[in-house]
């Protein structure tokens, strides 16, 4: 199960919308998040996103399977925030990250790869100026947002081999055969970079 997945062919409202207008909400929505420490709103804002699923037409249960699959990292999460700080702060700081994910995944499901990587692309056409290449920034972003997926797949993975070894509750037994799998893919993903002949200049 992945929170954020390929874009789902559907004709509702937010399927509809401009998607350079997605992208702004989604960067506000990031910033406005970022600088708020207060839990009511952090709650508020998740049960936002949430009813956003609903009016894109996705069921209670598709998006419970986005978040199932990822549960034990932020309850790892939570845990280490724990040592450092209140239990306040920490479920903030979860809430906080799964309201980010879950908006971001509504995104990607409700919007085709192709046009995220345009509109990515004119938003960055103005630092061609700097030197800089929009082109190969929207598909840098563009593979991060199809990246995390693959990563929640790799989490949910490694926590039912744990299951089936008994040994869940190890946390650095997760941790390090998530961390090799993490590398290899973004190996994988750097060769087929190269492969579609894209140079190392910025």
């Amino acid at each position: 199960m992945k929170i954020i997945a390929d874009h789902t062919l559907d004709t509702s409202f937010i399927h509809g919308l401009w998607p350079g207008f997605k992208l702004t909400v989604l960067f506000g929505f990031n910033l406005f998040l970022f600088f708020i420490n207060r839990l009511y709103i952090i709650i508020t804002a998740l049960v936002i996103t949430l009813l956003l699923y609903k009016v894109a037409g996705f069921s209670s249960i598709r998006i419970w399977q986005k978040v199932r699959s990822v549960w034990v990292f932020f309850a790892v999460l939570f845990v280490f925030h724990l040592f450092f700080s209140s239990w306040q702060n920490s479920l903030i700081v979860v809430l906080r990250l799964a309201s980010l994910l879950l908006l971001a995944g509504l995104f990607t499901l409700t919007t085709p790869s192709s046009q995220i990587m345009e509109t990515l692309e004119r938003y960055f056409i103005g630092l061609q100026s700097f030197g800089a290449h929009p082109a190969k920034i929207s598909l840098a972003l563009s593979l991060t947002l199809r990246f995390i997926p693959i990563l929640g797949q790799i989490i949910h993975e490694v926590h039912e081999a744990q299951q089936a070894r008994g040994s869940e509750g190890n946390i650095m037994n997760m941790t390090m055969p998530m961390i090799i799998r993490t590398l290899k893919i973004s190996e994988d993903v750097a060769s087929a970079i190269e492969a579609r002949c894209y140079d190392n200049d910025a």
